[in-house]
């Protein structure tokens, strides 16, 4: 494929704005469900050090969030 260097690569500038806002709400839904996810682990820790039964092999709960996978199905570069 062949393009002017003066081109930008996202051609379809009407898409720039729906582009901009499906990653501000990917991120928002990310941050939220990072919250979620700390909260539940730490009530899990929590719920488990009161009875007494941390134990080493509970480390599984101190994981750090994995994070989110996204599948855009319908992205394209609009040539």
């Amino acid at each position: 494929m062949l393009y002017s260097k003066d081109e930008t690569c996202f051609y379809n500038k009407v898409q720039v704005f729906n582009r901009d806002t499906s990653i501000q709400v990917i991120r928002l839904f990310e941050s939220t469900r990072k919250k979620e996810y700390e909260e539940r682990m730490a009530k899990k820790l929590a719920r488990l050090a009161e009875k007494g039964e941390l134990v080493a092999e509970d480390s599984h709960l101190r994981q750090p969030f994995p994070g989110i996978t996204i599948l855009d199905a319908l992205a394209a570069t609009g040539l």
